[in-house]
C-alpha cells in the first residue's frame, strides 16, 4: 500500500518509465561542411578535431541507444499491461499527470517477479541513455567554448 503521499511521486514515476528517448543529433550542417571541402574554412585545428570526434561519438551512441530501445521494448510492454491509462487528453510528463490517471495494483505489481526485473531492466538502460545525452552536451559545450574563444579573437 503507498502512502497517501508518495502517491503523486509514483504515479509520475510508472507514466515516465521508458519515455527517456534518445536524442535526435542533427549532423547536416556538418556533413555539408564535409562534402563541400568547406571544413576546411575552420582553420583552428582543434575545433576541427573536436567537431569530428563528437559528430564520430554522436554516431556512435545513436546506434547504441537504438539498440537498448529495441532491448528495452518488451520490458516496457510488461510493465505497461498493468496499468491502465485514464487520461482523456495528451499530457506532457510529470507536470499534468494526477493520482487517478492511471490504475494500476500495486500488490500484484509488487508479486511480479518479471515485472520487477522489467522495471529493473528499463531504469538501467534509460540512466545509459542520460548518460550518454550528458556527455554529448558537455562536448557540445566544450566546442561552443572553444568557437566562442576563436571568435573573440576578431573582436
Amino acid at each position: 500500500m503507498l502512502r497517501p503521499e508518495d502517491e503523486y511521486e509514483f504515479t509520475s514515476g510508472v507514466f515516465i518509465i521508458g519515455k527517456e528517448l534518445p536524442p535526435v543529433f542533427v549532423s547536416g550542417m556538418f556533413e555539408e561542411l564535409k562534402s563541400t571541402a568547406k571544413f576546411q574554412v575552420i582553420t583552428n585545428i582543434n575545433i576541427r578535431k573536436a567537431l569530428s570526434q563528437h559528430m564520430q561519438g554522436v554516431s556512435e551512441a545513436v546506434d547504441i541507444d537504438n539498440k537498448i530501445l529495441l532491448r528495452q521494448t518488451p520490458h516496457i510492454h510488461n510493465i505497461e499491461k498493468n496499468i491502465t491509462y485514464n487520461i482523456t487528453s495528451a499530457l506532457d510528463g510529470t507536470a499534468d499527470i494526477e493520482v487517478g490517471d492511471l490504475s494500476f495494483d500495486l500488490d500484484i505489481m509488487c508479486s511480479d517477479a518479471s515485472l520487477l526485473q522489467s522495471l529493473s531492466h528499463v531504469r538501467a538502460y534509460s540512466q545509459d541513455v542520460i548518460f550518454r545525452i550528458g556527455g554529448a552536451k558537455q562536448q557540445q559545450l566544450a566546442i561552443k567554448e572553444m568557437i566562442d574563444s576563436e571568435l573573440g579573437k576578431f573582436q
